[in-house]
């Protein structure tokens, strides 16, 4: 097989599936809206009554929430 060969095939037609990916793509990205939604809800509601306010655990959901818009970031930076 020739480079230009190689090049010009689609990358969906050299995954090993049988049949199409679309609907997990599509699941796969409304999950990751609900997850940005609900950190960014926790981040901007979070203190103001998302999260009861106790010392001992708003430190940490407010943490989970701002690893999760980070690694979201990254992962848009990267494709």
């Amino acid at each position: 097989m020739s480079d230009n060969h190689v090049a010009s095939v689609r990358w969906t037609e050299r995954l090993p599936v049988m049949r199409s990916v679309t609907f997990p793509f599509v699941l796969s990205s409304i999950v990751a809206a609900l997850l940005l939604i609900s950190s960014l809800a926790g981040l901007f509601f979070g203190q103001r009554g998302l999260y009861q306010p106790n010392p001992a655990t708003l430190p940490s959901f407010l943490t989970q929430d701002v690893i999760t818009l980070w690694f979201r970031s990254c992962w848009r930076a990267c494709g």
